[in-house]
């Protein structure tokens, strides 16, 4: 076994050479809870992944077979669902700061990114960095995650998707998956809504803390006006708009009304 799950272990080593080994194991949702690996993308069903190193523990080549799993979004349809063909390669190296990801390639549905990331020694993620990053055909993103304790988001791109982040807050079932302390800065040149309505010169930031957000701000221009939204820790949201209309089409609640303004607080 490997990571609680079954495996195959093949080691081959001739005469003077390093020799290699290669692990092949299959991790279903029961491994990777022991492994408490609950963060990112939640992933349902079994991954295959095959582990090529040298002896010298120089570092590893490693693929993974993501084609039975299921891998959800924040709201809107899964970005790969089991069934669908998926996999991600990375190269591992061990360091004296932790263990280097380099070469990161995902391809999985509607989820695309290439990146590289750093882990400490002890496992704890210290950053990640995927450029480019899509997940939706109409993403062109790039983040950065720096990690610790109050780990910070930073997104930036000309386009970002926000229809399946619509559906989570509006009518999607709500998750606390994602529930550790986050700070997050969002700057992209669009945030793309329903109905082709979208806000431009997108901007938003928050501090999440305890499994709330104690504080959300954003801003851009949408149809003829301004946007605007601000929370606070009491849980209360201001959302000002100089196109009402624009921003009841971007959010899908109501497409009969032009122009007008909005001062609502939820």
């Amino acid at each position: 076994q490997a990571f609680g799950a079954p495996a195959k272990l093949d080691v081959v080593k001739v005469g003077q050479d390093v020799g290699a080994l290669t692990l092949t194991a299959v991790i279903d949702d029961a491994a990777r809870a022991k492994l408490n690996f609950n963060s990112g993308p939640r992933i349902r069903g079994p991954l295959t992944l095959k582990l090529k190193a040298p002896l010298d523990k120089s570092g590893a080549d490693v693929e993974i077979d993501l084609a039975k799993t299921t891998m959800e979004s924040f709201g809107g349809p899964p970005w790969k669902s089991a069934g669908k063909p998926g996999k991600a390669t990375l190269q591992i190296k061990p360091g004296p700061d932790g263990v280097q990801v380099n070469n990161l390639v995902i391809e999985a549905g509607t989820l695309n990114a290439r990146g590289s990331a750093l882990f400490a020694n002890e496992g704890a993620l210290k950053s990640l960095k995927l450029a480019p990053l899509r997940m939706s055909a109409a993403d062109d993103l790039r983040l950065d995650l720096d990690g610790g304790e109050r780990p910070k988001l930073t997104l930036r791109g000309a386009s970002l998707d926000m229809r399946g982040f619509i559906k989570g807050l509006t009518g999607g079932e709500s998750d606390s998956h994602e529930a550790r302390d986050l700070d997050v800065d969002v700057k992209v040149g669009a945030a793309i809504g329903n109905n082709r309505e979208q806000i431009n010169n997108f901007e938003l930031s928050g501090v999440r803390r305890n499994g709330s957000f104690t504080s959300l701000e954003s801003r851009g221009k949408i149809g003829q006006g301004s946007f605007s939204t601000r929370g606070s820790e009491g849980g209360v949201i201001v959302i000002k708009s100089d196109d009402a209309g624009a921003l009841a089409r971007f959010l899908d609640v109501y497409g009969k009304m032009e122009g007008g303004q909005i001062d609502l607080s939820v």
